[in-house]
């Protein structure tokens, strides 16, 4: 009787012995690449503002008084230097930006270089 059950125990440990090793093969590691991507800005972004032109002259004779031509040259001129100003003011933070992401990424290449 302890025969048949030293048998059986060998046999039954023999089986899970050859379960156990065909499952358990080392699987091959996975090689990561990182990789940063700049996002940049097309170039017609980072161009200055243009200046529109003056008010249309033929609608600027016709006005008649000299309060209102000036009132209308006044009103253009300021609204002319708000929209260049804020568009410059953009366009420079812009710039800014794209220099500082391209300074970090040559940065991180230089310390990922072997």
């Amino acid at each position: 009787m302890l025969r048949t059950l030293f048998k059986a125990s060998m046999v039954s440990g023999l089986i899970v012995l050859l379960l156990s090793g065909s499952a358990c093969t080392p699987r091959p590691e996975k090689e990561y690449v990182y990789r940063t991507t700049l996002l940049e800005l097309p170039e017609n972004y980072l161009l200055d503002c243009p200046i529109q032109t003056p008010p249309d002259p033929a609608a600027y004779l016709k006005l008649g008084s000299w309060d209102k031509k000036e009132d209308v040259l006044t009103k253009d001129i300021d609204r002319r230097i708000k929209d260049a100003q804020a568009c410059n003011l953009r366009l420079q933070e812009a710039r800014a930006l794209s220099a500082k992401q391209k300074a970090e990424l040559q940065k991180s290449e230089g310390q990922n270089a072997p």
